[in-house]
């Protein structure tokens, strides 16, 4: 296990430094779900939840740590162009 300062390998897959931290919330998440996860549960390198589409973690975050993360609320992402909305997902380790 890695600690939280510590990078997975290319292709590894880590559980979670602190498994207690990033939880299920019984809030909706941005895309409209009825529970949302932290971003930390959603991040690339981690054993994503169960019940989040590995092809847009994005939409069970937080509206919190979505804003936190991308610098805008979801309704400014979802209306940026498909590139645009690729990118922030590449650098936020969304994709």
């Amino acid at each position: 296990m890695l600690d939280s300062g510590q990078k997975a390998a290319p292709g590894r897959i880590v559980e979670p430094s602190e498994p207690g931290i990033c939880t299920r919330s019984e809030e909706p998440s941005v895309g409209g779900h009825p529970h949302s996860y932290c971003y930390g549960a959603l991040v690339f390198g981690v054993r994503w939840p169960h019940d989040a589409d590995p092809a847009c973690r994005e939409k069970y975050m937080h509206a919190a740590d979505f804003k936190r993360v991308m610098g805008m609320h979801y309704k400014d992402f979802v209306i940026l162009p498909a590139w645009r909305r690729a990118e922030l997902k590449k650098e936020a380790k969304l994709f």
